[in-house]
């Protein structure tokens, strides 16, 4: 008797969280193939998109339609003019293959 669903995954999991894994340990350093990525907050709306990467920190690019109230949680609210900003480890929850998620 095979105990998987239709899907191919094994009968009661969700197959959506079980074909997407992390791709780093949390303790990990970031690198550059985290460039690119698409930062979102833990309600699933977009923050911005990592713009690069230094000494192991992420630095990301606030999308024009970021929750004020998300920026705030991140402390990148009082900084007039700048865009880009350094997103605290604190805040990382998961990094995955295309999404940064964020703990906020």
């Amino acid at each position: 008797m095979d105990d998987s669903s239709a899907s191919g995954f094994p009968a009661g999991t969700n197959s959506a969280v079980e074909r997407v894994r992390s791709t780093m340990k949390p303790d990990s350093n970031f690198t550059d193939e985290q460039v690119g990525k698409r930062v979102v907050a833990a309600d699933g709306t977009e923050v911005g998109v990592v713009d690069e990467v230094r000494n192991g920190s992420l630095y990301v690019e606030v999308g024009p339609d970021a929750d004020p109230g998300t920026l705030d949680e991140l402390r990148w609210d009082g900084v007039v003019h700048q865009s880009t900003h350094e997103l605290q480890r604190q805040f990382v929850a998961d990094v995955r293959e295309d999404v940064v998620r964020l703990s906020v």
